[in-house]
């Protein structure tokens, strides 16, 4: 017993522990991977990318990203100043005085909105890869994509990449 605890004293260094725990929500690389969890690649589900396009793929991410998200940002802004006032806080007790403009308006900045987290969360998790694969090379198979096809997001399930 004595043994095994030293083992593992020693493999929890702080880098592994963080490179384990960031890719442990569903276990990926291990026995207990969950079931639906997305891989590199739809049609093999053993093909890990080389560490040089990986980098690459998540550069372009992050660059595009990171526009995308300004953009969305920016349209929430632009298109909520309106509905900021007092006399429009309030949406349902005058939803029989709403206009087709305001109704359009929200949808506009509500969609913008989800989209915008959906980009962060992303955003986020591809600049930690960068910088987790680019230290340490053979960590790349613990990053594999966080969600899904955009095809599935049907269902909350489908729409995090699990269902």
């Amino acid at each position: 017993m004595v043994e095994a605890s030293e083992v593992e004293r020693k493999k929890q260094s702080r880098w592994e522990f963080g490179t384990e725990a960031s890719g442990s929500i569903g276990c990926i690389g291990s026995s207990k991977q969950v079931t639906n969890a997305p891989h590199f690649s739809k049609e093999d589900p053993q093909y890990v990318p080389t560490q040089s396009i990986f980098l690459f793929q998540h550069l372009c991410l992050v660059v595009g990203l990171h526009y995308l998200n300004t953009f969305l940002v920016d349209t929430q802004l632009r298109s909520d100043q309106p509905l900021l006032i007092d006399a429009y806080v309030s949406f349902f007790s005058r939803i029989t005085n709403v206009s087709l403009d305001e109704v359009i308006r929200r949808f506009k900045a509500s969609t913008a909105y989800w989209i915008s987290q959906d980009c962060t969360i992303q955003l986020l998790y591809s600049v930690v890869a960068l910088i987790s694969v680019s230290l340490k090379p053979s960590d790349l198979k613990l990053w594999q994509p966080q969600f899904g096809s955009i095809i599935n997001f049907h269902t909350m399930r489908g729409f995090w990449g699990w269902g």
